[in-house]
């Protein structure tokens, strides 16, 4: 049972709102006042666990990595500290000028302010594509479009690999989804290798993560 701090601590963090009036998840202007502000709570400040626990057995050593809505840079980290090769996006420059502050010379991490779905119809050019929570932030009518861009993203055989933010209530971002969702959106485009409730989770993410393993067909 999750401990009722923790319970409390995930309510009061649950919804984020922009300083800038107006502004929407699908604009920098409603991320870089969060990423400026530095508040924490909002981020887990590490890369997930479930996905450190996952890697740790699968190595992506050589493969060239996509990480979409990157943050500051956790999982981008963790990947090419396994040796991949890692590009690491995010639609906020100031997540991204955090994310190379907070990166250490000799990874193979290339940042870059880019949105996700600017790669929709590119040529694929990735192994790998890692989501922890980029597919919660966006709007969910777009999540069809999420699915495009991180199927165009990858070689035929691809592998997306990610936790998706299963917490059940209203609003967001994060947006909330379920096994249901997940399963109707990407088995278009998507063998689901696995799809679970995540182990491992923090605390205040407990049993409100599943973790997913998909190849792209």
């Amino acid at each position: 049972m999750i401990a009722p701090v923790a319970r409390a601590i995930r309510a009061k963090l649950f919804v984020r709102t922009p300083d800038a009036a107006g502004a929407n998840p699908g604009e920098a202007r409603f991320w870089d006042p969060l990423f400026a502000a530095d508040a924490g709570g909002w981020e887990l400040g590490r890369a997930a666990p479930p996905l450190v626990a996952w890697f740790s057995e699968h190595v992506p050593k050589g493969m060239q990595a996509l990480v979409p809505g990157c943050g500051r840079g956790h999982e981008a980290r963790l990947l090419a500290a396994l040796e991949a090769t890692v590009t690491a996006i995010d639609l906020a420059p100031t997540a991204i000028a955090q994310a190379q502050a907070m990166t250490p010379a000799g990874l193979a991490i290339t940042f870059a302010v880019q949105d996700l779905f600017a790669r929709i119809g590119q040529p694929p050019a990735f192994d790998l594509v890692v989501e922890h929570t980029c597919f919660c932030a966006i709007d969910p009518a777009r999540r069809d479009d999420y699915v495009t861009a991180v199927a165009d993203s990858l070689l035929p055989g691809g592998m997306l690999v990610g936790l998706f933010y299963a917490h059940g209530r209203p609003g967001g971002p994060p947006f909330t989804t379920d096994r249901a969702e997940v399963e109707r959106r990407f088995a278009p485009r998507f063998a689901i290798e696995q799809l679970e409730v995540a182990h491992g989770s923090t605390l205040i993410r407990h049993r409100q993560e599943l973790f997913a393993v998909m190849r792209r067909r």
